[in-house]
């Protein structure tokens, strides 16, 4: 199994493999899709990109830019990437479709 050395501090953990990581981000997102949003869950998908190792780059996280396309394909580390698709209900609330590839 991969390790991985904490720059801060030093501690030495193990890494899941990137199947293993891909399956639970990708199970994370599922969920997250599973409900209609009084907004857009922009921390939550953050969240779990960041809890399996992948991350959005300071400039793919812009807000507004999400809102107004609607969808996002974008870059999240170790040749991965994020697709989303952001639709707003009759009733004003939000569904969420993601996925990393």
């Amino acid at each position: 199994m991969p390790t991985h050395t904490c720059t801060e501090c030093g501690q030495v953990t193990n890494t899941p493999g990137i199947k293993t990581r891909l399956n639970t981000l990708n199970e994370t997102l599922y969920r997250i899709g599973l409900r209609f949003w009084d907004n857009i869950p922009f921390v939550l998908i953050e969240s779990a990109l960041w809890d399996n190792g992948f991350k959005l780059g300071a400039y793919n996280l812009q807000v507004d830019d999400w809102l107004e396309q609607k969808r996002q394909h974008t870059d999240v580390g170790e040749g991965k990437w994020l697709t989303a698709t952001f639709t707003r209900m009759g009733s004003g609330r939000w569904e969420v479709v993601a996925y990393v590839n």
